[in-house]
């Protein structure tokens, strides 16, 4: 679960969530748009703007949070929930099989919601 949220300090967009591997095990924590905790095997680089996950032993990012805005964070990565897998590239996502790219989601609710068997858009 991704939780977006405004900055107390400044406003701007930030974005909370733990990185997880397919078993469960959680490989990070992101805390406000940066890595606060990284597991063995694992490393971190955080920047001013740019946070990444990286497993150690390939040198793959795994993650990455990249504030583009004070309205805007983009997420990248690979991310597991309950043996749900969902892969967020920058011009597309895939989950389950199904494969989202192009779109523009604006306004408020949820912007998407995925759950094994069903994909929402748009949701309030």
């Amino acid at each position: 679960m991704f939780r977006l949220r405004e900055r107390d300090e400044d406003g701007a967009l930030v974005v909370d969530f733990d990185l997880r591997e397919a078993n469960g095990k959680r490989i990070a924590k992101i805390a406000k748009n940066y890595v606060a905790y990284a597991a063995p095997g694992y490393e971190f680089r955080n920047r001013t703007g740019v946070a990444e996950v990286i497993e150690t032993a390939t040198g793959l990012v795994v993650a990455r949070v990249e504030q583009q805005g004070p309205n805007t964070v983009a997420v990248v990565g690979t991310f597991h929930v309950n043996g749900y897998a969902v892969l967020i590239e920058p011009d597309r996502l895939v989950a389950e099989g199904l494969e989202m790219a192009g779109n523009e989601i604006t306004g408020y609710g949820q912007a998407i919601v995925l759950r094994r068997g069903f994909t929402g858009i748009g949701l309030a």
